[in-house]
């Protein structure tokens, strides 16, 4: 029979293409997946080309005694290395499918177990015979004539039963993707129809020989993942992690081992511009975030995004399969709105416990003058010393004419220094102006280069009202507001200077330059706080008192000028 030998050549072909596969190797980015289809593609071929072999004992010996026992050598040898490919089937599929039994150590020991277990039952079968009996037969063709005992049908239902286990995870994995998966689908059905050259050879063995037809069903299924339709093969298996990325609620990137950026969902692209374009490698990405100081932990990082500066909660984690790391991945939750209620619960605690220090020592001095000074007029009052008396009764009651003041003060304070709500674009020009005529003090206001800049518009005018205050207790006659890129400059010709007394001038409890300059300095200083500016004091400057407000969203002036020039 001529189809005996075409038989035998496909066995033999399957083999050879097997080996070359295993060979070439595949593209999956799984390296479980990727071993685990090298390790069925070598067993395939071999098993395949074990019964190439058998089929081909004419060409080998004319004696029937002794090609029967060179085929039941290889036809026993075919048994053992043909189940171990229902192992390598089932670590490829869970691992290309993404599970993980593949790696659980039970399932290796019960697979170590059944298959030794077998083995030592097929390799002792001429000891007992309960696995198959073989006889040569000569007609119409030389072929191993099979009778299958208890052990084989148990053996062979338990093969099929585990690979179609692997069918199974294969199949679901295509139902539930969003590719076209026909094409897997029916390298998949191949694989499962070997099974019906088998059965027909059990019914008619002098048509079909009685072999394991499934080394060319897997043939079929591992060659034509790998050479047909592998861009489909490689794509099912980037979609599960795509799919997973693209729903993650918060922003993520993954990184390959070889440092290249491999996908993003548009939570990240928002995130960070220029992601997959400018920004395509991991030392891209260090330029943005401080990703080599995370190492494989977390921490909250601020990033200037053109809407404005964000935080960020960093987790950087690898990604690994079994033991094998195949890329990072960098998972980022926009926590800005925690962050600044933390800053701003930090800022009101420190604001009030500088506002307790200020009530205490603003109480305490007022207290202790009017003391004084009742004391004095009861000592007056005994010595007969009405005038003095009643000239040291008229200053406790300044002084506690002073405390009410000062009450008031606080009280505009604590209503002034509570969070701001909504940011309006501020005139300052326009502000400072209405300041100076609230405060009805002597002071000539110069203006230079002023402009629009983002604030609450009662806060802003009592923050100057205290600079134009502070001036006149200065006795200065001129206050300066000049306009910076990031805030503005105010600047005062008095008497005391920034040389002589720094940052004490804004401290609460400072007396700087005096007691009696009372709560002024150190209220600009909180209301710009409540605003998120920072102020600092100009050391070098002799002339008066001069200190920049920075950290402002200033806008184009109110001529429309695009730059604006700090005046110094």
């Amino acid at each position: 029979m001529e189809y005996h030998w075409i038989i035998a050549a496909i066995f033999a072909v399957s083999g050879i293409a097997c080996f070359a596969g295993a060979y070439r190797g595949s593209r999956l980015q799984n390296p479980d997946a990727s071993l685990g289809l090298r390790v069925l593609l070598v067993v395939v071929g071999l098993w395949a080309s074990l019964q190439a072999i058998q089929m081909s004992a004419p060409l080998f010996f004319t004696s029937t005694e002794l090609m029967e026992q060179f085929s039941i050598v290889f036809f026993t040898t075919g048994l053992v290395v043909g189940f171990a490919t229902v192992w390598a089937w089932l670590w490829f599929a869970s691992a290309y499918t993404g599970r993980a039994f593949h790696r659980d150590p039970r399932f290796h020991l019960a697979a170590g177990a059944v298959y030794l277990s077998l083995t030592l039952i097929k390799i002792t079968n001429p000891l007992h015979g309960q696995y198959f009996t073989a006889e040569l037969a000569t007609e119409p063709y030389v072929r191993l004539v099979i009778e299958q005992q208890p052990f084989y049908w148990f053996s062979f239902a338990l093969a099929y039963g585990l690979t179609a286990v692997g069918l199974y995870m294969l199949l679901v994995m295509f139902y539930r993707s969003d590719h076209s998966t026909w094409t897997l689908s029916g390298l998949v059905l191949i694989t499962g129809g070997s099974i019906i050259p088998k059965i027909i050879s059990g019914y008619r063995p002098d048509l079909i020989p009685e072999l394991s037809y499934e080394p060319v069903g897997v043939a079929i299924f591992a060659l034509g993942a790998l050479y047909v339709v592998e861009d489909t093969f490689l794509s099912l298996e980037a979609s599960a992690k795509e799919k997973f990325v693209q729903e993650t609620d918060e922003a993520i990137i993954t990184i390959g081992t070889d440092g290249w950026i491999q996908d993003y969902n548009s939570r990240a692209e928002d995130f960070i511009a220029g992601l997959g374009t400018t920004i395509t490698t991991v030392s891209d990405l260090k330029d943005k975030i401080p990703i080599g100081e995370i190492n494989n932990g977390a921490r909250v990082i601020q990033y200037d995004h053109p809407e404005g500066s964000r935080y960020y909660l960093v987790v950087d984690r690898e990604i690994k399969v079994g033991p094998h790391q195949i890329g990072r991945a960098l998972l980022l939750q926009d926590v800005t709105v925690s962050k600044q209620r933390q800053q701003e619960l930090s800022r009101h605690n420190e604001q009030l416990e500088d506002m307790t220090g200020a009530i205490a020592h603003e109480l305490r001095n007022t207290i202790a003058i009017m003391q004084g000074y009742l004391h004095n007029a009861t000592d007056q009052l005994e010595e007969g010393n009405v005038d003095s008396a009643r000239d040291s009764t008229t200053v406790a009651i300044e002084t506690a004419d002073r405390m009410e003041g000062v009450i008031d003060e606080l009280h505009s304070l604590t209503k002034y220094a509570k969070s701001i709500d909504e940011f309006t674009e501020v005139d300052i020009k326009q502000v400072a102006t209405e300041a100076n005529q609230a405060t009805k003090e002597n002071i000539s206001l110069q203006c230079n280069d002023l402009g629009m800049i983002l604030a609450d518009r009662g806060r802003l005018q009592y923050l100057l009202e205290n600079v134009f205050r502070f001036a006149a207790y200065n006795k200065a006659d001129t206050v300066t507001i000049s306009m910076r890129d990031d805030g503005f400059t105010i600047s005062d010709n008095g008497t005391h200077t920034s040389s002589e007394y720094g940052e004490l001038l804004f401290e609460y409890e400072g007396s700087a330059p005096t007691s009696d300059a009372g709560l002024l300095l150190p209220n600009v200083k909180t209301i710009a706080r409540v605003h998120g500016w920072e102020i600092g004091v100009d050391t070098d400057y002799t002339a008066g008192v001069r200190y920049h407000i920075t950290n402002a969203d200033v806008q184009v002036d109110a001529f429309g000028r695009a730059s604006l020039s700090t005046q110094d």
